[in-house]
């Protein structure tokens, strides 16, 4: 055989093994990026993500005549400079557990008081209070305002779950009513708002009563009109003193919706962990 035939033979045998080499080094490593492509594991659960912190209602603050957050004291934080007085009663822990974050009457002469909104027309009141100790009756006056024997009054008393609201004008009860909710026990912090509309023209005056946002009951009643007494929480014209602690009062010169009352209850409950 000549040498001349030897040299093509030779070519082919050198390319077939550099392409061989060439071949085993990509595929080895591709092998190496799909096994870091691989799954190292089952992916772990995200779980259901946490509902958005609600936002600070845009409507808080309009027709706000007072806001007592009850701050070891009964300073008015509106900037209308409506303070109240603490008359024995003492600063105690708010819904959340905050120290010096609410007032606590012990039931022995102790109420706050407040001053003369000088109110005209519809108006709110909502306020949280905590009445008496879990599992035993009791009973609070929540807000009231009383001159001479004239008063209107929201009574809450947790042995069957009612509030009590009514006017006496001139030492006679005038539309008295009550509503039920549940809601109203012992030793629990508890959210109540009255929503009072005056009466216009034929329309009837009425009283919305709401219990942690809840509406438990929509009550006709006369003109309640504001007297030239103050205010008061856990005080009666007939000298009953409650044992309660309140938090939280809001006092404005409007009704608030109910959508608006909804509102103010998530902003100020306690969030779940």
């Amino acid at each position: 055989m000549s040498e001349e035939k030897q040299t093509p033979i030779g070519l082919i045998v050198g390319i077939v093994a550099v392409v061989a080499v060439v071949a085993f080094v990509v595929g080895k490593g591709s092998g190496k990026d799909q096994q870091a492509s691989k799954p190292t594991g089952p992916e772990k659960p995200t779980g259901p993500e946490k509902p958005a912190e609600p936002q600070e209602p845009a409507f808080m603050k309009e027709g706000l005549v007072a806001y007592y957050p009850f701050n070891g004291d009964a300073k008015d934080e509106s900037g209308n400079g409506n303070d109240g007085k603490l008359h024995n009663a003492k600063p105690t822990k708010d819904k959340l557990g905050n120290e010096d974050s609410a007032i606590s009457c012990d039931g022995s002469g102790s109420f706050i008081e407040y001053p003369k909104f000088n109110l005209a027309g519809d108006k709110t009141f909502s306020i949280w209070s905590k009445i008496g100790q879990e599992g035993a009756a009791a009973e609070t006056y929540l807000i009231g305002q009383h001159s001479g024997s004239n008063r209107w009054i929201a009574h809450a008393f947790t042995g069957d779950n009612v509030i009590h609201a009514f006017q006496k004008i001139n030492g006679v009860d005038n539309h008295p009513y009550s509503v039920k909710s549940a809601d109203v026990v012992s030793g629990s912090w508890v959210y109540y708002t009255f929503v009072m509309h005056e009466q216009k023209g034929t329309e009837t005056g009425h009283v919305t009563v709401y219990v942690n946002s809840k509406k438990v009951g929509v009550v006709s009643t006369k003109e309640i009109g504001e007297m030239d007494g103050p205010y008061y929480s856990n005080k009666a014209m007939d000298g009953l003193f409650g044992k309660a602690a309140f938090d939280n009062l809001r006092v404005y010169n409007r009704a608030l919706s109910e959508e608006q009352v909804k509102a103010l209850y998530e902003w100020e409950k306690p969030k779940a962990e």
